[in-house]
């Protein structure tokens, strides 16, 4: 069996018209108009196909695809069809698209699997409604609930639990819809890598060893603010040297702790922030992340002892508050070698690499075995209108997903 290009092709196209804003690019936010049109397209075309639709409280969307087996934990495939604003038509939408082919497949061939296969379509994965990210995922493993959505909130100040019910899902049967352990087989998803490494080193395939977690940390300076041009060098109590000291030595406590980790400052911020005056205040974001819980550990370590030092050396004071944290994923050898296996019988030039994004799958780990194929981004590009991948390189991805799918829902 075998998937085919132009369908997919066919479909993705299709896909990127659901999207009615004049930014470039694709903007189609979870329960807008568009999100619910592209939902009906999918929906249609899974019925279409005989499976058995079910939309859960926040519309999660599972499309099952009996097996001759139905009592059997099923093996679940898909990802998500939201986008941020002014993103690609590829992000999402290429696991969703690829999950719905092998049940395409499947069902044109008249082939019935031991397990029942699940497509699934994830709910607000991006964040751009709520600023939380997997949402629908983490509602799945009971990671956020009804009092959770009362409280998150849209920019205009809308809350999540109104936004979901307006568009005409029921929020309050959440708890009727979290997934327990060992309710599901194993949960696999295609997705294009959003980074350079595939498209820079020519590969076709990368078979995901783990998913990055993350630590979030915030990082202060308190120093004392005084005129730029009286204040000696010497009396100076200046978090900005500080903070720019401890900012310097944050890509070499990466670099020197694990080969696939990575820091990032991406956030600053200077108070009072005007160029005649040594700031009272300096704050940053650091981004750390790993497919290694122990590495973010340590580098969390060393950033705090560098932040103490830089704050010594410099007459300052010093808080570094952990904020947002996610646990990294390490995908189970059986995933891996199957996936390696199949790539093998199909020819394909794959690489064994790390993600450093959060996907749904992150969450689902929580309760399956999970398994991720990536595909490459061209220029690494992802999350702006110019995302791109090539649609040959989505159906071999495809052609693997499928491969996988057969082996794990025979047995």
């Amino acid at each position: 069996m075998e998937t085919s290009l132009e369908r997919i092709k066919q479909t993705i196209t299709d896909l990127s018209k659901f999207n009615s804003s004049e930014l470039p690019g694709i903007s189609r936010f979870s329960y807008s108009r568009d999100d619910l049109k592209a939902r009906k397209y999918l929906m249609d075309i899974c019925t279409g196909l005989g499976l058995a639709v079910r939309v859960d409280a926040v519309g999660n969307i599972f499309a099952r695809y009996e097996g001759s087996e139905p009592e059997l934990e099923p093996v679940v495939s898909g990802s998500h069809i939201d986008s941020v604003k002014s993103g690609g038509m590829f992000d999402g939408i290429v696991g969703s698209v690829g999950a719905l082919e092998c049940a395409r497949v499947m069902k044109e061939n008249g082939y019935i699997p031991k397990r029942p296969f699940e497509v699934v379509f994830y709910a607000e994965e991006e964040g751009s409604n709520f600023q939380v990210p997997v949402m629908g995922s983490k509602i799945l493993t009971g990671k956020l609930g009804i009092d959770d959505l009362k409280k998150m909130k849209t920019l205009d100040g809308e809350t999540a639990y109104d936004t979901i019910k307006k568009a005409g899902f029921e929020p309050d049967k959440i708890p009727e819809d979290v997934i327990p352990e060992g309710r599901i087989k194993a949960a696999l998803e295609l997705h294009i890598e959003q980074s350079v490494r595939l498209d820079l080193e020519k590969h076709t395939i990368g078979i995901i060893e783990g998913i990055a977690g993350c630590q979030w940390y915030r990082v202060t300076f308190k120093g004392k603010q005084n005129h730029a041009g009286a204040t000696p060098m010497h009396l100076r109590q200046d978090p900005m040297c500080a903070a720019s000291e401890c900012i310097s030595k944050v890509k070499d406590m990466a670099k020197e702790t694990s080969p696939t980790a990575v820091a990032t400052v991406g956030f600053i911020e200077a108070k009072p922030n005007i160029p005649n005056a040594i700031p009272a205040e300096v704050s940053f974001t650091v981004d750390i992340r790993d497919i290694k819980n122990e590495s973010m550990d340590e580098i969390a370590e060393k950033l705090v002892a560098e932040a103490e030092n830089a704050a010594k050396a410099n007459g300052c004071t010093v808080e570094c508050e952990c904020g947002a944290t996610s646990k990294a994923i390490e995908i189970r050898d059986y995933m891996k070698e199957t996936m390696k296996e199949e790539a093998d019988k199909l020819g394909l030039d794959y690489i064994f690499m790390p993600s450093g994004a959060v996907h749904d799958s992150n969450y689902m780990a929580e309760i399956t075995d999970v398994g991720m194929i990536f595909v490459p981004s061209i220029d690494g590009r992802s999350h702006v209108p110019e995302e791109k991948t090539d649609f040959e390189h989505i159906k071999l991805g495809a052609d693997l997903l499928l491969n996988t799918i057969l082996r794990l829902t025979a047995e």
